[in-house]
């Protein structure tokens, strides 16, 4: 019995689409499903993109439709062009936490913007970038002051002990 071939979404170039994320799971998939040559590659990208993904990829030169590796470049260009950089990192500057937003779910999202703004940085410093951010929209005194004497080194750590300190003033009783 043959197995299912898992298939990437289409990725459609709309604004909520991101490009980034979906390659990566079109490499993922590219991966399991073993299409290891450019061209075949190539073959299934053609195909899992629609509407203004499709309609870019037609308007780019031959040269884009000849490899890979030039297809994704060029696709990277429209659908994800150094510009949005300066975007991500005054997002990330000026990110206060939403007032219905989980404090991991802040980070999460500090961690992503600190990623789109600097992905050339490595891992850590793009981690610490969001830490810092993060530690800096803490607004209890008391427990910002007490996460910092932690020093964490990731956002979740930060976020783990500023949940726990949350918690705990929370349920402290006041004479």
């Amino acid at each position: 019995m043959q197995r299912p071939l898992p298939l990437p979404e289409p990725f459609s170039g709309e604004a909520n689409s991101n490009w980034d994320e979906w390659l990566v799971h079109f490499e993922n998939c590219a991966a399991v499903n073993s299409w290891e040559s450019d061209e075949e590659k190539l073959k299934w990208i053609r195909v899992r993109l629609t509407g203004k993904a499709q309609t870019a990829l037609q308007r780019f030169p031959a040269d884009a439709h000849s490899k890979y590796s030039k297809c994704v470049a060029a696709l990277r260009r429209r659908f994800h062009p150094d510009s949005k950089r300066d975007l991500h990192m005054m997002e990330l500057s000026v990110r206060k936490r939403l007032k219905e937003e989980d404090w991991v779910s802040f980070g999460d999202a500090l961690r992503t913007l600190a990623d789109k703004s600097y992905p050339d940085l490595e891992e850590k410093a793009r981690e610490r970038l969001a830490l810092n951010q993060f530690l800096s929209q803490i607004d209890n005194p008391q427990v910002a002051f007490s996460v910092r004497q932690r020093h964490p080194q990731t956002v979740d750590e930060a976020a783990s002990a500023t949940i726990e300190l949350l918690l705990n003033l929370s349920t402290m009783p006041f004479p």
